[in-house]
């Protein structure tokens, strides 16, 4: 993949359904192309055999994971980057030293734990403020 586009992503899965029939799973490096990806497997009537998993969410990840179209995902937490980000300029505005590595966790989501994880995900993935 080079340009991580709804075509580009419908014709890798093509073609990669028809040199690989026994293929059982896909991973995808990015979120949005998700449709593509789902219409291809459709498309060649693999949609029960295929496990689909993915890397960052979108809005819709939550039902495809609760309903198993979306086996798991790792989502990146931008909310939470920005916070750690903004914690070290001030930091380093104030003379303090700043690790040069600052790590935020990936939140790994499946159908048995989105539940759990759904308040964390709101806020640090899609950014969603609870009204005060």
């Amino acid at each position: 993949m080079e340009n991580y586009t709804q075509e580009e992503t419908y014709n890798f899965i093509k073609e990669m359904l028809i040199s690989e029939p026994n293929m059982d799973g896909i991973w995808l490096q990015t979120s949005h192309t998700y449709k593509a990806a789902f219409k291809a497997i459709n498309e060649s009537r693999k949609l029960n055999e295929i496990i689909l998993a993915a890397f960052d969410a979108e809005p819709e990840f939550i039902e495809l994971i609760k309903n198993g179209k979306i086996l798991v995902t790792g989502m990146q937490q931008p909310y939470l980057m920005g916070i750690r980000a903004a914690q070290a300029l001030v930091g380093h505005l104030d003379g303090k030293k700043i690790p040069k590595v600052i790590n935020v966790p990936l939140l790994l989501v499946n159908k048995q734990n989105i539940d759990s994880k759904l308040s964390i995900i709101e806020k640090n993935v899609f950014g969603k403020r609870k009204n005060k």
